[in-house]
């Protein structure tokens, strides 16, 4: 994602405080594709590390294609609406 600050944290020998807080939505919509649950309760490891693997991987061509960085942050908004609406549609309880 953003490999100068990974660099820079290396050459300094230390991490700035604020350096992952813009990566929110990425981790979060990565764990919801390695299968973690929005309700809580089920997950594993390797799912989420996949569902990092895979994200990053549609980012990366995305990327490579020319597509503007607006258009991935738009990505991760619909894997996470889309994940919300099939939760909320196999969970079978209604919203209240």
């Amino acid at each position: 994602m953003n490999r100068r600050a990974l660099l820079i944290s290396g050459r300094l020998a230390a991490v700035p405080s604020a350096q992952g807080s813009g990566a929110i939505f990425q981790v979060f919509a990565a764990a919801v594709i390695g299968g973690v649950s929005l309700n809580g309760g089920r997950g594993s490891v390797f799912g989420a590390f996949t569902g990092v693997l895979l994200l990053f991987m549609i980012i990366n061509v995305l990327t490579l294609a020319g597509v503007p960085a607006q258009w991935t942050n738009f990505l991760n908004g619909t894997v996470i609406l889309v994940a919300l609406v099939v939760s909320r549609i196999t969970g079978g309880t209604a919203q209240t």
